[in-house]
């Protein structure tokens, strides 16, 4: 789903993944994901490429233009002692804490929504 959502092949970001240029979050259950953020900057970046006129290579030069500007983040672990929390914390904008905790809202509604759910099915 994510690579169509960029418009490159899965197999390319996959590679991407695997090397650690996308940070990945691990989702209640264990599942990972791609982090919202890091897909949406590669996505906008590949859509410039695009309307400049590039069709190869598009996921690689993407991702070469966001590191130059220390982009896609890498995202904490939750075993990451306080001081790289703190350190992490510091080397994020207002916005970008926003959206952390918009997205984390999310998470936890979807949560409590999945929850009241299971509570409220009958039991057979």
């Amino acid at each position: 789903m994510a690579a169509r959502v960029v418009g490159v092949s899965l197999t390319g970001l996959e590679r991407c993944v695997d090397a650690g240029r996308l940070p990945i979050v691990r989702r209640p259950g264990g599942r990972e994901e791609l982090a919202a953020e890091a897909l949406l900057d590669v996505a906008e970046e590949v859509e410039l490429l695009r309307g400049a006129g590039a069709s190869r290579a598009l996921l690689v030069e993407a991702l070469r233009r966001l590191e130059r500007r220390g982009l896609p983040r890498p995202r904490p672990r939750p075993n990451e002692s306080a001081e790289e929390l703190r350190r992490a914390y510091e080397q994020t904008t207002p916005v970008q804490r926003l959206r952390e905790t918009a997205e984390l809202s999310l998470a936890a509604t979807t949560l409590a929504e999945h929850g009241a759910r299971r509570r409220s099915s009958p039991t057979t």
